[in-house]
């Protein structure tokens, strides 16, 4: 299976509005299908997609609360373009969870973000974090 990241990105891009619509899993899918990655059937909530991205050839990468990343900061990870985030629902917070995708240079759901976290209440339940990262070789 290969994975276009830079369509993807494109895709992404041309379709962030500026702030949420609470669309993310809708928006993330869109630019999975535009890179050649198809998940069917389609899923609704985005926080259905930790670990059904590891079936289309991601690789989990990071999770946060100090397993592998700092997880108040994040100063262990740094991003690459095409890595996905996928966050749990939280207290307070949509129940389908968050999903958002890096483009190199910023965090992008439905809008564009200022971080990873994609709102005050994520960034401060700061829940595990599944970051996914399709394979360079199978790019």
């Amino acid at each position: 299976m290969t994975f276009n990241i830079n369509k993807a990105i494109k895709k992404l891009v041309s379709i962030a509005n500026t702030s949420s619509q609470g669309k993310c899993a809708l928006h993330v899918r869109l630019a999975l299908d535009a890179g050649g990655i198809e998940i069917r059937p389609t899923l609704g909530q985005a926080k259905l997609y930790d670990p059904v991205l590891s079936r289309y050839g991601f690789k989990l990468n990071r999770y946060s609360k100090g397993v592998l990343i700092d997880s108040s900061s994040c100063k262990n990870y740094s991003p690459e373009a095409g890595d996905i985030a996928v966050i749990p629902n939280v207290e307070g917070g949509r129940p389908e969870g968050h999903i958002a995708m890096f483009t190199g240079k910023e965090w992008i759901s439905d809008f564009k973000q200022r971080d990873m976290w994609g709102g005050p209440i994520y960034r401060k339940a700061d829940p595990d974090v599944a970051i996914y990262r399709f394979p360079k070789d199978s790019q």
